[in-house]
């Protein structure tokens, strides 16, 4: 993990082929600064990005600049921590966990997440979810941890094929949601596993 600081031109230069990065620190002024994210473009093997924002600078706007995706375009894990970006911001993540994101609805736009397989939201603020089986198509995994204030997990989530896994840790109030997409992949024939902790959780949704 490095400083945005050390993320230098002729620093990224010589770590060309460097395929896993962690940069945690001001992530406004890194993001907007020409001399900060677009140094990105010298590793042209990146495939892990994991970018941090520090709890000092948690209140100042966070903004994914248009040139970002074009810069980590090899990536294919990107992990933000306590960015704290606006849901809708989150549809620019369509070209390619932690407080990544702000506010409490998200309703993605119809076939923005095409080539999405795994989808992990940790600790959001989130209360309501509006979605289509055609926001994912291709989706097959959904972690949802410590997301206290989500009432309920899109029942149209149940309708997409490749949906096999779903795992829900301190999500209490989404687990009846949950069980209800376990009995409709159930009717449908498809093995899915559901994954609730803790198991008390599960037991209160069926009282």
């Amino acid at each position: 993990m490095v400083a945005p600081e050390s993320c230098k031109k002729d620093v990224l230069a010589k770590a060309c082929h460097l395929k896993k990065l962690s940069i945690r620190g001001q992530m406004a002024a890194f993001l907007e600064s020409r001399g900060g994210i677009s140094n990105l473009e010298e590793l042209k093997c990146l495939e892990r990005l994991k970018l941090l924002n520090d709890a000092l600078y948690m209140n100042k706007t966070v903004q994914l600049p248009a040139a970002f995706f074009r810069l980590v375009r090899t990536v294919k894990k990107l992990t933000l921590a306590n960015t704290r970006f606006q849901w809708s911001e989150v549809e620019k993540l369509a070209q390619l966990e932690e407080n990544a994101f702000m506010g409490d609805t998200w309703k993605p736009e119809v076939g923005g997440f095409s080539n999405l397989q795994v989808l992990w939201i940790e600790r959001a603020e989130l209360e309501t979810w509006e979605v289509s089986n055609l926001n994912y198509p291709i989706l097959r995994n959904l972690v949802l941890v410590s997301c206290d204030k989500l009432n309920a997990i899109p029942f149209e989530l149940a309708d997409i094929t490749n949906l096999c896994e779903m795992k829900l840790d301190n999500t209490i109030k989404a687990v009846k949601s949950a069980k209800d997409i376990l009995e409709r992949k159930k009717c449908q024939k498809i093995i899915f596993k559901l994954s609730i902790f803790p198991p008390e959780a599960e037991s209160n949704a069926t009282q």
